[in-house]
């Protein structure tokens, strides 16, 4: 069995569980409603110690799940381009020092 963390959002703790695999944890996180705030990440507890990455909600065994089927995706892509009005640039300097 391994420490599974479930956060919201904003990176709040919102329970710790333990399960078999991230598979369980993962689909646990997808169909679980006992918060008021949506999982948005699944992390472990690392053999140091440290907590890391679980792996996506969407994938795998999770996206079966009908709760992770209703919910709209909300994250946007970085790459996304971002109109600019003149007063801002889309451009990066790197300044020498």
């Amino acid at each position: 069995m391994m420490t599974y963390r479930f956060r919201d959002g904003m990176g709040e703790s919102l329970a710790e569980r333990d399960f078999p695999d991230h598979a369980a944890a993962l689909a646990w996180a997808a169909t679980e409603d006992e918060f008021e705030t949506e999982i948005q990440r699944v992390e472990y507890r690392g053999p140091d110690g440290d907590w890391r990455w679980a792996g996506p909600l969407l994938g795998g065994a999770a996206v079966s799940s009908p709760r992770a089927e209703a919910q709209p995706a909300k994250c946007h892509s970085l790459l996304t381009p971002v109109p600019t009005d003149g007063r801002t640039s889309s451009s990066v300097r790197i300044a020498a020092d």
